[in-house]
This record gives C-alpha cells, sequence and structure tokens, in this order.
C-alpha cells in the first residue's frame, strides 16, 4: 500500500515541504536579529530582498499542499475499497456495511412491554 503512486506523490510533496521550510528557518532567524526598518543600509536591502524570495518560497509551498490535500481525499475515496474487502468476515458482523460502504444508521432499542 505504501508503493502506491498516489501516496509516494504524497510523501514527496510532504518532504519537499518540508526541507523547503527548513532551508528557510536561517533566515527567519537572521531577519528577526537584523531586521531594522529605519536603516537603509546593505545588510537591510540584502534582508528584503531575501524576504521576497522566502515569500515567494512559501507560496509555493501552500500551493503545494493545497494540490497534496486534493490528492489525500482523492487517495482516500479511491483507497477505502481497499480496507473494506480487508475487513475478516466476522469483523463484518459488528461493522455492517451496505453496498455504498457506509455503515447503516442504528435502529432505536425497542421498549419492552
Amino acid at each position: 500500500m505504501l508503493f502506491q503512486p498516489a501516496i509516494i506523490a504524497l510523501l514527496l510533496a510532504s518532504s519537499v515541504s518540508a526541507l523547503m521550510l527548513l532551508a528557510s528557518g536561517p533566515f527567519a532567524l537572521s531577519l528577526i536579529r537584523h531586521w531594522d526598518i529605519r536603516s537603509g543600509s546593505e545588510r537591510q536591502l540584502g534582508l528584503e530582498r531575501r524576504t521576497y524570495l522566502m515569500s515567494t518560497l512559501l507560496a509555493f509551498v501552500f500551493a503545494t499542499q493545497l494540490v497534496a490535500l486534493l490528492l489525500f481525499i482523492f487517495n482516500a475515496d479511491k483507497m477505502s475499497v481497499m480496507f473494506i474487502k480487508l475487513l475478516d468476515p466476522g469483523l463484518k458482523a459488528f461493522f455492517p456495511i451496505n453496498k455504498w460502504h457506509v455503515p447503516p444508521p442504528f435502529k432505536p432499542r425497542q421498549q419492552q412491554s
């Protein structure tokens, strides 16, 4: 199940996003330490330029994660059939499902007379 193409794509998207966020961590620390909005020094201008680069990087990470969310929903729907087929016949008595793979609503208890 781990070697399904959709799962590999999800793992790859998460790994790339995590690596990009880890790569932006040292810049975020230097930005916190050295940012001075009143300064017009070369360091301040370099920080501002790199800030645009990092904001583009974060926009790419967010877009990647949005696509990964849609892929996750698609994959969960596609793989639900695999989990239903794995149920043991004895467990199907405890977890009854209909032809749409949805458990039926519980019936209310009957009054004893």
